[in-house]
């Protein structure tokens, strides 16, 4: 084969396997309609600790549809057996949650 072929096979695998990245990378940034919230009722605000907020715990909003995961995940960590002691501190941040360009917030 001569030299110059060999170059331009080698230049269009170049290119072909730049165009399969970018492709890939532009799939991976676009958000996931699922994940966003459309209106504030969309958005619920859940303990992300073991301790609630009014004993030093810390809270999330979250889309409604995330709420059980979170429950669940929650319940699991914190029935793990480790022995907890939940500070006196009130530290409940977040009044309502509301739905800001497509995610909860508080």
């Amino acid at each position: 084969m001569r030299k110059e072929v060999k170059i331009f096979l080698a230049g269009i695998f170049v290119l072909a396997f730049i165009l399969l990245i970018y492709t890939f990378t532009q799939e991976k940034k676009m958000p996931l309609i699922q994940n966003e919230c459309k209106t504030d009722s969309d958005c619920t605000k859940v303990q992300i600790t073991c301790c609630p907020c009014n004993m030093g715990g810390q809270e999330k909003c979250v889309l409604k549809s995330e709420e059980e995961t979170y429950l669940k995940n929650i319940t699991e960590k914190c029935n793990s057996g480790e022995y907890r002691i939940c500070p006196a501190v009130y530290s409940c941040n977040i009044k309502s949650c509301r739905c800001i360009e497509g995610e909860c917030a508080g």
